[in-house]
């Protein structure tokens, strides 16, 4: 995924930010036609962005990592008998 554009600006982040803003405003009925330097999406090149697999929410891998990190603590769990998970390596947390 590309990195948050807020916390390290890139060309590349800000353009997937901007696309992600542009797919948000065409989904609620605004076509970004009336913002000056607002990016307008096409059919086409939604189609194209979904093809190559293009995250649209980027709170979707949040999740995706919240609940991975759940399935981790459960097999934790399953093997230690516990949830005193180390904060770090060797040291047990409480």
């Amino acid at each position: 995924n590309v990195p948050d554009s807020r916390k390290n600006p890139t060309p590349l982040g800000n353009w997937v930010k901007n696309t992600r803003s542009a797919y948000r405003r065409l989904k609620n009925g605004n076509h970004g036609g009336s913002i000056p330097g607002s990016t307008v999406l096409s059919p086409d090149l939604i189609e194209r962005l979904n093809g190559m697999g293009f995250e649209w929410d980027a709170g979707v891998n949040k999740q995706y990592a919240w609940i991975t990190k759940f399935k981790m603590l459960k097999e934790y769990k399953q093997e230690k008998g516990h949830y005193l998970v180390p904060l770090r390596p060797g040291v047990m947390g409480r």
